[in-house]
């Protein structure tokens, strides 16, 4: 899921200040850093509030006394959105968004006074799941814990967020996960985030269990039937006896054959007795039996409407993958109009020779509307299959439901037109009642259900199908070589951070949810993260792990729902904790250079290592080309990564009173301006 985070936009509660902004590059590390209490892991959590959090962690003070608005603008896979969320009130948070599309890179120093509620944050959440093309079925079709949602887009903010409590901590790797509800969910989650989990998997899941269900359903009633059966066998003889008691049949000795009893007392059926007349009785049982076909016949239409329409869901879903692919095709034709775009750089500039001309940018006026509409389909094409697989497993699951009552009120109507008297009499009230229940143990035990037997068959080779659709042993052995890569990458990674040596090779463990590394040996056991000791290690081993998975979604699941953006908080902390960088250093390079600090070794060793902190993450952007975009909030200066052109300062709050609230947004109003509080239309 392509999303950059452009801007990050505070609107101040006072209507005479203006918004506060931040801007972060695409191209380059964006690197925030400044002292302590200047606003920088706010940055983290505002970020986290904007994209749809349940809770807020932005800290009480003047981050939400001073502010109105949190925003930020985000460059996604349908172009520019601004998305904004009232500061929290009387309740832990705001349901109040802002989302509005960007026309341009221009319209973004655009910005309004003050946003205005358009969306709720289940709305914005919508829009970020089909962005990010997940399913809306749930991670698992059997189990109703309460972590067994769908997988959603706030779930992918674990690979993307490393806030400080985080980054170096010995018993949580991802964000979020140090809550039980969401490490058992974010287990679930991984599958999905590197693309062993698709969509079609889900959905083959949930057939199947739907499958298995109506088997289990039909063989637990045929069980029945059988069982009936036996049970008629012990009672036929008493049966027999029962219908001479009632002068029904002659007395002699009763057949040994149970074959023999069914065939006397079926014959026994066939003949009215003698007593009997046709009266109310008969009018009520006919007024019942034409009710219950005009029943069957409406349950069968309705199967045969969600036959068609399963059919048409069906089509349609196949048809979205193939119109995807010829979009994508179209698409690629034109990629170069972006290059040609940002070739142009004066206002009537020839991008060849330099010239004054306007027929380059005419020629792109002319492209902007198809593009757009290109743009549109594909974003359409892309994002419209979830919600369709969706009704397909619904109508899939009415259908069976239809079924099983079709088959019911079927049962019904052949019971009834048996039941109904044929000629005339009645008899005493117990004799009605023997032939009754004669009637129905001989119907049951005599008689197989044809109809239940073949959809016991149909299920089962359905369901074979689907299973072997679904392969969940070559899934299971996706996912085991998909974690072995990213192993592989996160000690790739961790090399270049200088961690400390490990035995065993570093493996990403769904399960424990931290970093596993085994033994070469096997009469070793393996070790986790948290055994391993140091601050530095752990704080290597966290952003390894965090590069290694983005590495890995990059080159081999094009399509994963994880954001491309990673913002990590303080990583030197293990290094310099609080303010000792400075207290040592100084403010600037300069004061990194001087005699005393030259003089001690362990400053020498630790400066050493957080420059290698920026290092490894600007090998990492480099191996990404870009596509992973990366902010650091660092308390470090910019001696830590000066010397590295793959970082851009995109504030420095060291050198002046200066910070993430500006000194303005402090100082009281005005007495000819007023204070408008915020509010919501």
């Amino acid at each position: 899921m392509h999303l950059h985070i452009r801007q990050l936009i505070l609107w101040p509660h006072r209507a005479d200040l203006s918004p506060r902004v931040l801007k972060f590059p695409s191209q380059r590390i964006g690197v925030v850093t400044g002292w302590s209490n200047t606003g920088k892991s706010a940055v983290i959590r505002i970020i986290d509030y904007v994209l749809g959090s349940s809770s807020c962690a932005i800290p009480i003070g003047p981050l939400r006394e001073l502010v109105s608005w949190y925003g930020l603008d985000l460059e996604t896979d349908d172009g520019l959105l601004r998305v904004a969320r009232q500061r929290p009130t009387s309740r832990q948070v705001s349901d109040d968004y802002m989302v509005f599309p960007l026309m341009d890179d221009a319209s973004q120093g655009d910005i309004p006074p003050e946003p205005r509620r358009n969306a709720t944050t289940d709305e914005f959440k919508v829009r970020m799941n089909r962005l990010a093309g997940l399913s809306d079925l749930r991670l698992s079709p059997i189990d109703d814990a309460g972590w067994n949602q769908r997988a959603s887009f706030r779930d992918m903010a674990s690979f993307t967020l490393q806030p400080q409590h985080i980054v170096a901590n010995p018993h949580t790797l991802f964000f979020k996960a140090d809550s039980s509800r969401h490490r058992e969910k974010l287990k679930r989650v991984i599958p999905v985030a590197l693309g062993v989990l698709t969509n079609d998997h889900l959905v083959l899941q949930h057939r199947a269990e739907l499958l298995r269900n109506e088997l289990r359903d039909l063989e637990a009633q045929q069980r029945r039937r059988l069982a009936s059966l036996e049970t008629w066998r012990t009672t036929a003889t008493s049966q027999y006896v029962r219908a001479q008691e009632l002068g029904l049949l002659a007395a002699k000795e009763p057949p040994a054959e149970v074959g023999a009893i069914n065939r006397e007392l079926s014959a026994l059926l066939t003949k009215a007795p003698e007593a009997t007349s046709v009266g109310n009785l008969t009018r009520d049982a006919l007024t019942r039996l034409q009710a219950t076909r005009d029943g069957e016949l409406r349950l069968d239409r309705r199967v045969s409407d969600l036959r068609r329409k399963l059919k048409r869901l069906r089509s349609m879903s196949a048809s979205f993958t193939q119109y995807a692919d010829v979009i994508s095709e179209q698409q690629a034709m034109v990629s170069g109009v972006g290059w040609f775009a940002r070739r142009i750089t004066g206002a009537n500039e020839c991008p060849i020779c330099g010239s004054e001309s306007t027929s380059a940018k005419q020629a792109l006026a002319e492209l902007r509307a198809p593009l757009a509409a290109l743009e549109d389909i594909a974003g359409a094409a892309r994002h419209d299959r979830p919600m369709v697989d969706r009704d397909a497993i619904a109508t899939e699951r009415a259908l069976y439901e239809a079924e099983r009552l079709l088959m019911q009120q079927r049962r019904l109507r052949i019971e009834l037109e048996t039941a109904v008297p044929k000629e005339g009499g009645q008899r005493l009230e117990d004799v009605y009642r023997f032939l009754g229940n004669v009637e129905h143990a001989l119907r049951t035990a005599s008689e197989p259900d044809a109809g239940l037997t073949t959809r016991i068959v149909d299920l089962t080779i359905e369901l074979r199908g689907v299973t072997s659709d679904l392969n969940e042993g070559a899934r299971r052995e996706a996912e085991k070589e998909a974690l072995k890569q990213v192993g592989e990458l996160i000690a790739d990674y961790a090399k270049a951070f200088g961690v400390e040596a490990v035995e065993g090779q570093p493996v990403l463990d769904v399960r424990e949810l931290t970093v596993r590394f085994d033994p070469e040996q096997e009469d070793r056991t393996a070790s986790f993260l948290w055994e391993i000791g140091s601050g530095a290690n752990w704080m290597g081993y966290h952003i390894a792990t965090l590069l290694a998975i983005h590495d890995y979604l990059y080159r081999r699941v094009p399509a994963s729902p994880v954001p491309t953006f990673l913002v990590i908080d303080q990583p030197s902390q293990v290094f310099f904790p609080s303010d000792t960088y400075d207290q040592l250093l100084g403010r600037g390079a300069e004061a990194s250079r001087s005699t005393d600090a030259a003089a001690s070794p362990k400053l020498d060793r630790d400066l050493q290592r957080t420059r290698q902190i920026f290092e490894t993450l600007a090998r990492g952007f480099r191996r990404l080309g870009g596509h992973l975009q990366i902010v650091v909030l660092e308390h470090a200066d910019q001696a830590a990564w000066g010397h590295l052109e793959e970082f851009e300062l995109v504030a420095d709050w060291h050198k002046s009173d200066d910070a993430l609230l500006p000194p303005p947004w402090f100082a009281p109003p005005d007495p000819g301006e007023t204070t408008t509080p915020s509010t919501t239309p």
